[in-house]
């Protein structure tokens, strides 16, 4: 969220005081004659002045309060954010890792549009970030209930029923996930995921290998290749 600040200027430093030298001092007789006059002078000007100032600014209808002007600041102009940037402004702290930062962010959104599906997968991931998945698990069913065909949400569900060992409602998931997305990489790749646990090898390799062929160039690319190289090994002890 920006706010638009009024700009403050820094206030200039105050000149250096100048001490001329002193001059000798003239008689106290010549002096009287040389100041009376000015300083009377000045002291009637003083007084029109003022009052030429207050009858003035009474004119303009500026208030004044013990001789001193009354400043009025305007009031600082804060822009209001919507439940998209604050989606967006989520993504970016989750990205970095700042998972706290990232809740607080989804929350704030769904604040403004409590039926938002994207704000709540968001969030149910930021809450996994966090270590909550009872959290996140809310998070993301409510994301379904909002929008049933949600491939993402969907997924994230999958994973989550996976890591705790739930995983034959994980593959259920993760096929409906994959039936609306036939090309969503990291689907296959937690499918994969689902079915090793489940020792089914075969489906795991197949989904491996799909994952390698849609995304490539993708985080952890060798590890994955390396591991379903294993897991083909596996089948092949298995056929004997």
């Amino acid at each position: 969220m920006s706010l638009l600040h009024d700009a403050l200027k820094k206030l200039e430093s105050a000149m250096d005081v100048y001490t001329a030298p002193s001059p000798s001092l003239p008689s106290l007789k010549a002096w009287r004659k040389k100041a009376v006059l000015p300083l009377l002078a000045a002291s009637i000007a003083s007084i029109v002045m003022g009052a030429y100032y207050s009858r003035s600014i009474k004119g303009r209808g500026v208030h004044v309060e013990a001789g001193a002007k009354k400043t009025v600041l305007a009031p600082m102009q804060v822009k209001v954010m919507t439940a998209r940037e604050y989606n967006e402004s989520g993504v970016r702290h989750y990205r970095l890792l700042q998972f706290s930062e990232a809740k607080e962010d989804f929350r704030k959104g769904l604040s403004i549009e409590p039926s938002d599906s994207v704000l709540y997968n968001n969030l149910g991931l930021a809450l996994m970030g966090e270590g909550r998945e009872d959290d996140a698990r809310a998070s993301f069913i409510r994301a379904l209930e909002l929008k049933p065909d949600y491939p993402e949400a969907l997924n994230n569900y999958g994973a989550l029923l996976d890591k705790e060992g739930e995983h034959k409602r994980a593959v259920e998931m993760l096929k409906r996930a994959i039936g609306l997305s036939p090309g969503y990489a990291h689907a296959h790749l937690n499918l994969a995921i689902a079915f090793e646990r489940m020792e089914n090898y075969d489906e795991a390799v197949s989904h491996y290998e799909r994952y390698l062929k849609l995304g490539p160039g993708m985080s952890m690319e060798n590890e994955i290749r390396k591991k379903a190289a294993s897991l083909r090994l596996l089948t092949f002890r298995d056929v004997k």
